[in-house]
């Protein structure tokens, strides 16, 4: 832990907060199973390499890179890029294919990349929460909302 908070530290500089994020950033890789809580505080063994997600959260953490990268990625680099850490993505291009929220193209003889689809209207992925004018539509008539 120590040593965490000490490189963190050199990094981030000497700020207040500094203590409780390294706390808060051990206990998450620690809920994880990445480390392992050893007897002395402040002492972790090696715990399982990665967590292994498929699916659609695979697809949702996908999505997330795609977003935080602003361009298409080769299919073969998702699963080494350092901002999944410590996720291990499994998607492969035909799962790619049959989603909407993706686009698959093939670039050269044997190369995939994979960008964000564009979706226009109502079904579109990253609109999560409704609006102040939707949520009035939702309330019954003589009712405010309770959202």
């Amino acid at each position: 832990m120590a040593q965490l908070t000490r490189r963190m530290r050199e990094s981030w500089g000497d700020r207040s907060t500094m203590d409780k994020a390294a706390q808060r950033v051990m206990r998450s890789i620690v809920q994880w199973g990445l480390l392992v809580d050893e007897t002395e505080k402040g002492v972790y063994a090696k715990g399982r390499s990665r967590v292994s997600v498929s699916g659609e959260l695979a697809g949702l953490l996908l999505e997330g890179l795609l977003i935080y990268e602003g361009k298409v990625m080769p299919v073969g680099q998702i699963g080494m890029h350092p901002v999944l850490f410590p996720f291990d993505v499994d998607l492969n291009s035909h799962e790619l294919r049959r989603s909407d929220r993706f686009e698959v193209h093939r670039q050269g003889l044997d190369v995939d990349v994979v960008g964000l689809a564009v979706l226009e209207g109502p079904q579109d992925s990253l609109r999560v929460y409704p609006s102040s004018t939707d949520r009035r539509a939702l309330a019954p008539t003589g009712t405010s909302p309770s959202f």
